[in-house]
């Protein structure tokens, strides 16, 4: 009787340990899936993530910086006096006052225009010059602009070859490019670039962009955004028939010892 009483804790050991088991390496599995970069519904929100609060103009160091030529317009399909504009842009988040401001060209008849007083722009704004309020003809052979302040430093500064009819001579993260989509007062676009291997994808096929197989990328998205779980299932599966087994080997002991 002393052996049954023994082997009884044994049977009850048996028995939970496959479960405690696979509890902790199905928990293990779940968590790695949730902190997982490839989970794109994970967020991570940090507390220092928060919006600066404007910052005021400081007046005691001169005059702004961060005021550019955003975008001009040399040859428009209308007739150019009435139609040739230029952009500015404050990249500031206050307010700048651009009263004594001026915008010169440098090539052939040149003219030097000059902004009237209290003339304000808010921070972040554009700001449309068009040719009848600047007196400014931008040649379309090549021309250049600078922005001057009223101390008469130079502050931006552009300039073009010949200009073709239509588009506009863009600034596009500090890179000048011709953009047949205007924008004067908006966000200038981005153009489509191309990419290397979407070229020879082109060249391969006779000049024909080659389509793309839209279900193999989504199956392939698919799954490394979501985990397999036939892992777990495997392991509870070999947790019940071990436990199963041992404790048929142990009734089988307890059966033998009665004997």
């Amino acid at each position: 009787m002393k052996s049954l009483s023994r082997a009884e804790p044994l049977f009850l050991l048996s028995f939970f340990i496959p479960w405690i088991i696979f509890g902790k390496i199905a928990w293990a599995k779940i968590k790695e899936a949730s902190i997982t970069p490839e989970n794109p519904n994970i967020i991570i929100i940090k507390q220092n993530d928060k919006k600066s609060p404007a910052k005021k103009q400081n007046f005691s160091t001169g005059y702004p910086q961060r005021v550019f030529l955003n975008e001009l317009l040399p040859s428009p399909t209308g007739p150019d006096k009435e139609n040739e504009w230029i952009e500015i842009y404050n990249k500031n988040n206050f307010e700048v006052d651009l009263s004594g401001w001026k915008i010169k060209d440098l090539n052939g008849r040149t003219h030097c225009y000059s902004f009237p007083e209290k003339t304000k722009m808010p921070g972040q704004s554009f700001l449309v010059l068009k040719r009848p309020v600047t007196k400014i003809t931008l040649n379309n052979d090549g021309d250049g602009l600078v922005l001057i302040q009223p101390n008469g430093q130079i502050i931006d500064s552009v300039s073009y070859e010949k200009a073709p009819l239509g588009k506009s001579y863009s600034r596009i993260e500090n890179q000048w490019v011709w953009s047949e989509k205007n924008s004067p007062g908006k966000n200038n676009p981005s153009p489509k670039i191309p990419k290397e291997n979407d070229k020879d994808k082109q060249n391969s096929n006779n000049g024909k962009p080659a389509p793309e197989n839209i279900s193999e990328q989504g199956t392939a998205q698919a799954s490394k955004n979501f985990p397999k779980e036939s892992f777990p299932w495997f392991i509870f599966l070999i947790s019940a028939i071990n436990s199963l087994a041992l404790a048929v080997i142990i009734l089988f002991l307890k059966r033998r010892l009665k004997d």
